[in-house]
């Protein structure tokens, strides 16, 4: 098979072949730590604003209501039954 293209086997080896990395400068490796950093965070808030509105709420799914209004009104992701869940469980 390699006889009637001969250059299959060349091919077939550098599709074989790691592929390098690019260079990446150091200012965008500090903003991509700063950025893991921050989301990091973000979710520790987020963790905490679930806890809060279990706190002042009367039932989770008060609790609920009360975070996704916030989320409504602040552009933030939704909130879901699991985060609710899992902060109550913790606490």
């Amino acid at each position: 098979m390699d006889a009637a293209r001969p250059n299959g086997k060349r091919f077939r080896d550098e599709m074989l072949r790691p592929k390098k990395r690019p260079k990446l400068s150091l200012s965008l490796l500090n903003v991509a730590r700063q950025y893991k950093s921050q989301v990091a965070d973000a979710r520790e808030t987020r963790k905490l604003l679930v806890a809060e509105a279990l706190r002042k709420a009367s039932d989770p799914a008060t609790a609920l209501t009360m975070l996704n209004c916030l989320a409504r009104d602040f552009g933030l992701e939704p909130f879901d039954q699991r985060e609710v869940d899992r902060a109550a469980a913790a606490e």
